[in-house]
């Protein structure tokens, strides 16, 4: 038996090592949260408050990636690969591992460190470019956008511009520090 529990647990690792090394940096994620008003998310992702939060809607009649986006699951320790017993059964050949659905499992768990995040993932697998993809944003999949608090003048007018011709309908909103409470407050840019 001790035999055997060595041997999973190798070819645990070795999955493991095989996902981090061959396969991971194929796969493209486009990651969003259920919150916009989070300091500690503006400080990490929109570099100190100095860029934008874009809100999205989710039009599954237009087939758009928030479309088949999946919460994520926050644990306190990266899960193994596979269980004990989903080894076993494969082999013994009485259910065969999923590989397909294992990857796309591990790609759902993240360090319960980040739960206050409350993201959504779609997962691109195995995509051919090289360092990211592109999909085309439909105007009216963009419901608003929120101007960092510390975002230079320049840039809010260059990209207030840019919004305006390209996604008119989306409501255009300034992040502003609030004095009574550790929060922000938005009003109509």
């Amino acid at each position: 038996m001790h035999r055997l529990v060595h041997t999973i647990r190798e070819t645990q690792r070795q999955y493991q090592e095989h996902w981090w090394s061959k396969l991971l940096p194929g796969v493209r994620v486009f990651c969003v949260s259920e919150v916009y008003d989070n300091l500690l998310m503006w400080a990490h992702y929109a570099q100190n408050h100095t860029g934008a939060v874009f809100e999205f809607w989710s039009l599954p009649e237009s087939d758009n990636p928030l479309s088949v986006a999946e919460p994520v699951e926050y644990v306190p320790s990266p899960p193994s690969f596979f269980s004990e017993q989903e080894f076993i059964d494969d082999l013994l050949s009485l259910k065969r591992i999923d590989f397909q659905s294992l990857y796309r499992r591990y790609a759902y768990f993240k360090s319960d460190h980040w739960a206050y995040e409350q993201e959504w993932r779609v997962w691109y697998p195995f995509s051919d470019t090289k360092d990211h993809d592109l999909n085309p944003i439909n105007p009216a999949e963009l419901k608003a956008v929120y101007f960092g608090c510390q975002m230079d003048s320049d840039t809010k007018r260059r990209l207030t511009t840019l919004l305006k011709a390209g996604f008119p309908d989306a409501k255009l909103l300034q992040a502003k520090r609030r004095n009574d409470v550790y929060a922000l407050e938005f009003t109509e840019a």
